[in-house]
C-alpha cells in the first residue's frame, strides 16, 4: 500500500500535536505548520496527500491560502476546518471538503475510511464530499481529541 502523507496547517499547538497522533495511528507520514510560510516551505519539499487547513490563521485565512496554493498545486486533496462554518468559503477556494472542528475526528475517520476505499480501489474521491458521518471504531480516544481541538483558543 502507498504511504499516505499529511500536511496539517493550523496555528494551535494543542490541535497540530492532537492531529498528529490522531494521523500517525492511522499510519500517515505527518507533517505540521503553525503558518503560511512553514507550510509553503513543505509543499515545496514533500508531495502532500492531503493538506489539512484551519481557517483561523496569523498571516491570512485558510481559504486564502487554500486559493494560492491551487494556483500551483492541483493534486492534494486539500480540507478546511474551522469552529465557525467557513464551509462556503474553503470550497470556492478549491478545497476538495470542509470539517467543523466540533466534529472532527468523526469527520477525519470517514476520510481515511473513504481514503483506504479509493487506494484500494484505485479511483479518485469526490471532490466536495463531506466527511462528517464516519465510524467510531478506532482504538484512539476520540473524545480527548476531539477535547483538545475544541479547546484551541486556549494558549
Amino acid at each position: 500500500m502507498k504511504v499516505k502523507t499529511v500536511l496539517v496547517i493550523d496555528d494551535n499547538k494543542r490541535t497540530r500535536d492532537s492531529l498528529k497522533m490522531f494521523f500517525e495511528q492511522e499510519n500517515f507520514i505527518v507533517r505540521c505548520c503553525a503558518d503560511m510560510t512553514s507550510a509553503c516551505d513543505g509543499l515545496r519539499q514533500v508531495y502532500f496527500d492531503l493538506v489539512l487547513i484551519d481557517y483561523h490563521l496569523q498571516e491570512m485565512n485558510g481559504a486564502e491560502i487554500t486559493r494560492m496554493m491551487r494556483n500551483f498545486c492541483q493534486e492534494p486533496l486539500i480540507v478546511g476546518m474551522s469552529l465557525e462554518n467557513k464551509e462556503r468559503e474553503f470550497l470556492e477556494a478549491g478545497a476538495n471538503a470542509f470539517i467543523g472542528k466540533d466534529r472532527l475526528i468523526q469527520g477525519l475517520t470517514s476520510l481515511i475510511d473513504d481514503w483506504s476505499e479509493r487506494v484500494k480501489n484505485d479511483t479518485v474521491m469526490p471532490a466536495k464530499r463531506l466527511w462528517t458521518n464516519g465510524p467510531q471504531n478506532r482504538s484512539l480516544d476520540h473524545e480527548s481529541v476531539t477535547r483538545n481541538i475544541m479547546n484551541d483558543t486556549k494558549p
